[in-house]
């Protein structure tokens, strides 16, 4: 993150703007001049004003000590550059109660937000600290510096001293470890038994899928044997209608040589009969009746 622009309504900072250049920028000026309250006005931007302190000692607390002096509500715009490109924060008052409350993060010159920034994430997401880490090391106040112990920043030393990196602390690590590792070994609610369940019930369904499996096969075998006696009994049918059908073709040309006989044997008949018949109309009585004959 680089400061490149900042323009406040912010103490006695009555809409001033301070315009940093490229690599340590030093401020020399005289007391009373602003420079302690453009650094309580960056970390202002950043993290917001705090409603939470009360006056201790005669000291009162940010939201007052900043009041602007020409009485317009607190306000201000921080212009950076971020690894995202240029970004413009803006915060200001809607409610004399939460000076600085109203807050927007946008891609310099535009209306387009600044993706992850919020009022209540912007500092520690540019910084990479939380308020309580950024006021007790790189923020250095002229009068009043906190030197009260702070779990985060402990915990940053920790990791420094334990990692070597002050994003990595061995405690929390292992404490972390230890953590999961009771979760997943704690009783029947653990994740260990949990999968384990789960693992005793793929095996059941397991077992019956091999189950089924084996009953598939075996009537796999049954199918199988079926259609072998289906095909036996297929050639066996086969066989018995040619053979009925060569008895009843032989039958038919039996029978047929049979009719040819008969029709020879009746047309035989039927000549033997015409001959008989024109013999007797040739004979002395022909056709006539027995009584006729008879009388004659």
């Amino acid at each position: 993150m680089i400061i490149r622009r900042m323009t406040a309504q912010f103490g006695a900072l009555d809409g001033r703007t301070l315009t940093l250049s490229n690599g340590l920028n030093v401020i020399c000026a005289p007391n009373e001049s602003g420079k302690s309250t453009w650094c309580a006005f960056l970390c202002a931007m950043l993290y917001g004003m705090s409603t939470a302190q009360r006056a201790r000692g005669g000291v009162q607390p940010e939201r007052v000590r900043y009041r602007p002096w020409s009485g317009a509500p607190m306000a201000g715009s921080v212009d950076l550059i971020t690894p995202d490109g240029a970004i413009t924060l803006r915060r200001w008052t809607e409610n004399a109660a939460r000076p600085m409350d109203a807050f927007s993060a946008t891609f310099t010159g535009t209306d387009t937000p600044a993706p992850g920034l919020t009022a209540q994430t912007a500092g520690e997401t540019l910084t990479g600290m939380p308020r309580e880490v950024f006021e007790r090391t790189v923020f250095i106040r002229q009068l009043g510096m906190r030197t009260s112990n702070d779990p985060a920043l402990d915990r940053r030393v920790a990791a420094i001293v334990s990692s070597g990196d002050e994003d990595v602390s061995f405690i929390d690590a292992e404490k972390r470890l230890r953590t999961w590792l009771r979760a997943r070994r704690s009783g029947k609610r653990g994740a260990i038994p949990a999968i384990q369940a789960e693992i005793d019930a793929a095996n059941a369904s397991l077992d019956t899928i091999r189950a089924r499996r084996r009953a598939v096969l075996d009537a796999d075998e049954d199918i199988a044997a079926m259609e072998s006696e289906l095909a036996s009994l297929d050639e066996r049918v086969s066989a018995a209608r040619a053979e009925q059908r060569k008895k009843a073709l032989n039958d038919l040309a039996a029978a047929r040589s049979a009719v040819q006989t008969a029709e020879a044997a009746r047309a035989a008949a039927s000549a033997a009969l015409t001959e008989r018949d024109n013999a007797l109309a040739a004979s002395v009585f022909g056709g006539a009746s027995y009584k006729d004959a008879a009388r004659r």
